[in-house]
């Protein structure tokens, strides 16, 4: 995973931090503050979701659909049908984005599916 944070530190450099809309933060406050987020089911979560929205406004989405996938992982294992759902709402909009459109309607299907479950 710190690879996966070094690497998108590096792309997001050149961009500086426009994409996040915020002033950027010294490297070592933003790997501590994803390092805390990562101790907890939710956290990972959201940790992981946050990285997938960023790199789609890199333009590289399947690299966020991995990211998503990796979050849809820690939903599942966490047996929270709300996460579940919310990444593979994720996973739907990615694979839309890649024009999937079989895989992605499948994902929002999903999600309707555990919405009415919950």
């Amino acid at each position: 995973m710190y690879k996966i944070f070094l690497t998108l530190l590096k792309k997001l450099t050149p961009l500086r931090f426009q994409v996040l809309e915020q002033p950027p933060l010294p490297c070592t406050t933003l790997c501590a503050a994803i390092a805390h987020m990562m101790k907890h089911l939710s956290g990972k979560f959201r940790a992981l979701g946050n990285i997938g929205d960023v790199l789609i406004k890199m333009g590289d989405v399947e690299e966020a659909v991995k990211m998503y996938q990796r979050q849809l992982s820690f939903a599942r294992q966490g047996r929270d049908r709300s996460l579940e759902a919310a990444a593979y709402g994720a996973l739907g909009l990615g694979h839309r984005l890649l024009r999937r459109y079989d895989k992605a309607l499948g994902y929002h299907t999903q999600v309707g599916a555990l919405v009415r479950l919950h």
